[in-house]
């Protein structure tokens, strides 16, 4: 069995206590889910209103880019046989009116070569190294590239190419615009709500412009491809992120990214998570507090209420340890005028009865362990007595019989166990041979020993009438249903050794069968059911026989053997036979005590029941 489980006993005013907080949990917890609740909603109308606002720089881009588009298309060129003739002025003039964004301008004709620009160095440059010109040449109407360095031109740049075509549709001349990515963002900035910060980004992921960027070290700006919001927008996922920590200087934001097309593009409006969720967070930190101002106040409350109610019961249970301790004079005192005084009157009651009740039993006490005593003395003298009859009945010593060596024993099953019925007898027979009993009577004590005698003379006194097994057993089966004394049933195996004729005949009355270790090594088993004794005067018993010679050895027990059993496992006649196998060079009374000692070891140590084991061996003739 295992250990019991020691559980930690929890006084009544904890679990008082407990159930206020219990009661309270449920508030606690609606309140809680309903803080989260309106925190994700506000998270959600911030990043609604940073969606909004790179949807708006999104479309400010495009705006922008649609402005130059047409102001390219209302440029006023000149086609004298078929190459471009613009004023330099005009492009000055356009140029001024588009404010610091606007860097440069300039005119290439159909094979890229530049015939007017507003920057000195770009002249001599051809347009067709750029594969935005190359995209417009053929077919498009207008490209942009990213941001690179150009050449010709003294800063990196956004170039714009929109094409000049005739009424054929044949491209006449390409007007080149290179904007200035930080000035452009400055201008976008303006459009984005508070505390917002915009980034734009190239198709590449190169950055565009960022109002973040005057604020890193420059060593972090070729790295912004690897921002979240960017890398997910360039790969055509555009995404809302409630916090993620920027690649640069490992602050939480907040934001939302999306994709600029036809030019691709990645608009992203961010806010530091600590300033966007600033108001949110004094709203959290007040109901918090409220919250625990409520338990502080609630805990105490109930600590007051909960001690009124266990004193009374710590009365009571001190006054019950005393009672408990053997002190029958403790009386519990509480005056508390509730049900708890009620019953505490009840249990001063029961003491008070109980300590009368007490008394009577201490003078019964004396005349119950008079009648143990007596008891005891009874049964000791019942066991000796039925041992000492038991043993009587047993052989001492196996009849002296030429080319025969026979081993035998008998061990009850404890010192402290009532004697029981197992016996054994050799009878030598008047035409020769050795008669071999083994029984065992349904019963212990007394009774059983005295069954035991009875079959005893009985099987004596009917092999001298009959040498059969069959016969034997029939005779004592109607003896002991004739006499009303014997009314315990018994099992028995008669068996005949011939060891002149060779064989031995068996037969048996519902008894362990017998086992046969022959001179090959090989066990018989001498199955022969049959009705035990003292039940049915009518049952009949036949003979059966088997070879049987030198070296051949019989073993026959009773079922104090094969029951030997260890959670669940039993000896049973196949332990039976690897023992007697292995013991096959042994000494008949050696093998009888082996087969014991190997039995009571399978069980543990002990034996359940009573056990008798019989060994005959054949021996050749001297």
């Amino acid at each position: 069995m295992g250990c019991p489980i020691k559980r930690k006993r929890w006084p009544i005013r904890y679990k008082m206590v407990a159930a206020f907080v219990i009661t309270l949990l449920p508030a606690v917890l609606l309140q809680t889910s309903t803080i989260r609740r309106w925190e994700t909603a506000q998270q959600g109308l911030i990043l609604q209103a940073q969606a909004d606002s790179a949807i708006a720089a999104a479309e400010a881009v495009l705006a922008y880019i649609s402005e130059l588009r047409r102001d390219a298309l209302a440029l006023h060129i000149d086609f004298p046989n078929g190459r471009p003739i613009v004023s330099s002025q005009g492009l000055a003039d356009l140029r001024r009116s588009y404010g610091p964004a606007l860097f440069g301008m300039a005119v290439a004709d159909r094979q890229g070569r530049i015939v007017a620009t507003t920057l000195r160095g770009a002249s001599e440059a051809s347009a067709r190294r750029y594969e935005e010109f190359r995209r417009v040449a053929a077919g498009e109407d207008w490209a942009v590239s990213d941001v690179a360095a150009m050449p010709g031109v003294p800063r990196s740049a956004v170039a714009l190419f929109c094409a000049r075509r005739g009424q054929d549709r044949l491209l006449r001349a390409v007007v080149i615009f290179w904007l200035d990515p930080s000035a452009l963002g400055e201008e976008l900035q303006a459009r984005l709500s508070g505390g917002s910060h915009l980034i734009i980004a190239d198709r590449r992921g190169v950055l565009v412009f960022s109002s973040l960027a005057p604020q890193l070290p420059d060593v972090a700006r070729p790295s912004w491809r690897d921002h979240p919001l960017i890398k997910a927008a360039v790969g055509g996922r555009p995404s809302r992120l409630t916090s993620f920590t920027s690649p640069f200087d490992g602050i939480q934001y907040m934001g939302s990214s999306v994709l600029v097309r036809p030019i691709n593009w990645v608009a992203a409006s961010t806010s530091q998570v600590a300033v966007a969720m600033q108001p949110i967070n004094k709203e959290l930190a007040r109901s918090t507090l409220w919250l625990l101002l409520t338990v502080a106040i609630i805990l105490p409350v109930a600590w007051i209420v909960t001690t009124g109610l266990t004193q009374p019961i710590q009365a009571l249970a001190t006054a019950a340890r005393r009672v408990a301790g053997g002190d029958l004079t403790a009386r519990a005192r509480v005056t508390s005028r509730d049900e708890v005084e009620a019953f505490a009157t009840v249990f001063n009651d029961m003491v008070a009865r109980l300590e009368d009740q007490v008394g009577a039993l201490e003078d019964s006490r004396a005349k119950t362990e008079q009648l143990l005593k007596e008891l005891q003395a009874a049964y000791k003298r019942e066991r000796n007595v039925a041992e000492a009859l038991q043993r009587a009945m047993l052989p001492k010593s196996p009849p002296a019989i030429p080319q025969l060596a026979i081993g035998h024993l008998y061990r009850p099953a404890s010192e402290d166990a009532f004697v029981g019925g197992d016996y054994y007898d050799f009878v030598p027979l008047a035409g020769g041979g050795l008669l071999v009993a083994i029984g065992d009577v349904c019963g212990k004590g007394l009774d059983a020993a005295s069954e035991m005698a009875g079959i005893k003379h009985a099987l004596r006194v009917c092999a001298t009438e009959d040498t059969s097994p069959g016969g034997i057993l029939g005779r004592i089966n109607r003896f002991l249903c004739e006499q009303p004394e014997f009314d315990l049933f018994s099992t028995m195996l008669c068996v005949v050794v011939r060891l002149e004729c060779g064989e031995i005949l068996w037969s048996n009355a519902g008894h362990e069968p017998a086992a046969v270790l022959r001179d090959t090594g090989e066990v018989d088993v001498l199955e022969s059911p049959g009705f035990p004794l003292g039940i049915e005067p009518s049952a009949a018993y036949t003979d059966k026989s088997t070879p049987f010679g030198p070296g051949d050895i019989l073993v026959m027990y009773t079922d104090g053997i094969t029951d030997a059993h260890k959670r669940g496992n039993y000896f049973l006649l196949d332990g039976l036979a690897r023992t007697v196998s292995q013991l096959r060079g042994t000494p008949p009374q050696l093998m009888a005590e082996s087969v014991y000692e190997t039995a009571r070891e399978f069980a543990g140590g002990r034996l359940v029941d009573d056990a008798a084991v019989v060994v005959v061996r054949g021996t050749p003739a001297s």
